[in-house]
């Protein structure tokens, strides 16, 4: 169950990134993308199937969408990082850690609502944002998400405030803004093998 879930969630964020980028790009970011999850697929299968601890009900509760909506959307960034890393733990394994493998797992999570655009990947400003999530209604919310890796000797809080200060040094809003969206949330998210931890800005 547990297997066929990830598998389903990887490959739903395999299909967003390749649909919002271009050809060019897509096939040298589409292809480093699925590289890197190739390295850890067998060893992550095998200790999915080593876990004897997590029921089904509780790896469904792990992957609720609704809750990681209303955490984003309340710019509630503890919330959805202990909900991102609650499900790293019961779901990956160590050898998943490239930014790319976080990128896709967000992707996957956070498309497939009627209710929510995802893009990925998409050139906006001066460079290409990691992953924005529109809601319908441009009176509502755009929130942008970029992702970091932790580097050696970095802190989760360091990287974060890097993913954030990227957003805006090359204004990653402004096609959120030239969509007419006037309250668009900012998140740095920073990863270091099973923990995610997330910053938004004030």
């Amino acid at each position: 169950m547990k297997k066929i879930t990830i598998l389903l969630l990887l490959l739903i964020g395999i299909v967003t990134l390749s649909a919002c980028t271009n050809s060019n790009e897509s096939k040298t970011y589409d292809g480093a993308f699925i590289k890197s999850l190739a390295k850890g697929l067998d060893a992550r299968w095998k200790y999915i199937d080593n876990e004897k601890s997590d029921s089904a009900s509780s790896f469904k509760k792990a992957i609720n969408k609704d809750n990681l909506y209303k955490a984003l959307l309340g710019r509630n960034a503890q919330d959805f990082a202990e909900q991102i890393t609650d499900l790293l733990r019961k779901t990956i394994s160590y050898y998943d850690s490239t930014e790319s493998f976080y990128h896709g797992l967000i992707s996957g999570l956070l498309s497939g609502n009627v209710y929510y655009k995802v893009e990925s990947n998409r050139e906006t400003g001066d460079g290409r944002s990691d992953l924005v999530l529109y809601q319908q209604d441009v009176a509502q919310n755009a929130v942008i998400l970029e992702f970091k890796v932790c580097g050696k000797n970095e802190t989760a809080d360091e990287a974060a405030k890097r993913a954030l200060k990227q957003i805006n040094d090359r204004d990653y809003a402004s096609k959120a803004r030239e969509d007419g969206y006037k309250n668009i949330i900012k998140y740095g998210v920073a990863f270091k093998g099973k923990m995610c931890y997330a910053i938004v800005e004030s």
